[in-house]
């Protein structure tokens, strides 16, 4: 019974990819392909600097172009601090339809100890929106401030025209 059911798709498929085949591909290098739907891409990197004595900071802000909404499919981080520490809360921050919402972010501990520090990261697939004209930016909290700590967070996605 299986040989009945390869049998025939020999005979129908060998036909069939050799019609296909025959058909001549007619591109002109005349007439290039109009692409209409193309994204804008965007990578932005946010950076925070937490000296002896603060445990909060804010990294600098990126503004949404006017006539453009973001859309962001990608956030990764990176924090370093002293041995005991932790990130408390981290948060991208954005604005859709009049709403300012905080997006929390999970920092996962990588290494701890020797040169680096304390060190955490964080990769997460989203999709997060910013509205045209309004600012983006991370807020960085750990849980105590003893000694320095940096933050650099990168965010990835693309522009698309908003009416």
């Amino acid at each position: 019974m299986s040989m009945s059911v390869i049998a025939r798709v020999i005979v129908l498929g060998v036909p069939l990819m050799l019609a296909v085949a025959a058909v001549p591909a007619h591109a002109q290098a005349s007439v290039p392909v109009k692409v209409v739907n193309a994204k804008d891409a965007i990578q932005v990197l946010f950076t925070a600097t937490l000296a002896d004595g603060d445990s909060f900071a804010q990294t600098g802000t990126f503004t949404v172009p006017v006539g453009k909404r973001l859309v962001i499919e990608h956030l990764s981080g990176l924090a370093r601090m002293q041995e005991q520490q932790r990130p408390a809360e981290v948060a991208l921050t954005t604005t859709v339809n009049s709403v300012f919402a905080p997006h929390p972010l999970l920092l996962i501990e990588q290494s701890s100890g020797g040169t680096t520090g304390h060190t955490f990261v964080a990769n997460h697939g989203v999709q997060i929106y910013g509205d045209p004209g309004t600012t983006v930016r991370f807020n960085f909290l750990r849980n105590t401030s003893t000694g320095d700590a940096l933050f650099f967070a990168t965010l990835s996605g693309y522009l698309v025209t908003f009416p």
